[in-house]
């Protein structure tokens, strides 16, 4: 019977703390086989995460959630699990959960032109012009976790080298504060550029959100 890779669910685990912790999310709650996170937002109602379970645990799941909007996110293939759900599912854009160790050899010498901050459990970077800010990212920490999140570089500036200082500097400071792994969810385009400089794919993530009036994908 399909099933969840049980494999994934501590670093799926530490995604959806540090992801809440970096988007200014509530709390993930504890739930039946995984996660869930009162979203709250225009895009996206409520997120429910399960890190385990068969396809019919999921699916019961999934018709417990009836709130328009709300999302549904896990490890797995989109080949494997899109036949079990509905139309009243939207798909997600495909994802990649990846990973990477940190250690004395992560460390780099961080550019000055790179202000790192941190708040509580939030560790913010970014890279300013002359006159505006040019790259951009932060790192939920949750234990001996991170979660790099919203990577961005503006597009006049790209293929220049930004976007890798910027999760360097992240990297650098999580580490500084005693953390030693690493897990994010990649695009498409991003799981190429993350895979050379290091991280390891774990597993597809696979997302849907129920159908809604002016519906946006979840992120």
């Amino acid at each position: 019977m399909l099933t969840i890779d049980p494999r994934t669910s501590e670093a799926v685990s530490a995604y959806v703390a540090g992801w809440a912790v970096s988007r200014g999310a509530p709390r993930p709650t504890p739930v039946a086989l995984g996660w869930h996170v009162a979203t709250g937002q225009a895009h996206e109602s409520e997120r429910y995460v399960p890190v385990r379970g068969s396809v019919d645990d999921v699916r019961g799941i999934a018709d417990g959630l009836r709130t328009p909007l709300a999302c549904l996110k896990f490890a797995g293939r989109y080949d494997d699990w899109r036949p079990h759900f509905g139309t009243e599912w939207e798909d997600n854009p495909i994802g990649w959960f990846m990973t990477c160790e940190l250690g004395d050899a992560s460390r780099v010498d961080v550019t000055d032109k790179v202000l790192v901050r941190r708040t509580g459990a939030l560790i913010t970077a970014e890279i300013r012009g002359d006159d505006d800010v040019i790259a951009t990212g932060r790192t939920g920490l949750v234990g001996d976790w991170c979660v790099p999140d919203r990577i961005r570089t503006v597009e006049a500036h790209r293929r220049r080298g930004f976007g890798r200082a910027i999760m360097d500097a992240l990297l650098t400071a999580a580490y500084d504060c005693g953390v030693r792994h690493a897990v994010l969810d990649a695009s498409q385009d991003g799981r190429a550029l993350y895979a050379a400089t290091g991280w390891t794919t774990l597993a597809p993530q696979f997302g849907l959100t129920r159908s809604g009036r002016h519906a946006d994908r979840a992120g």
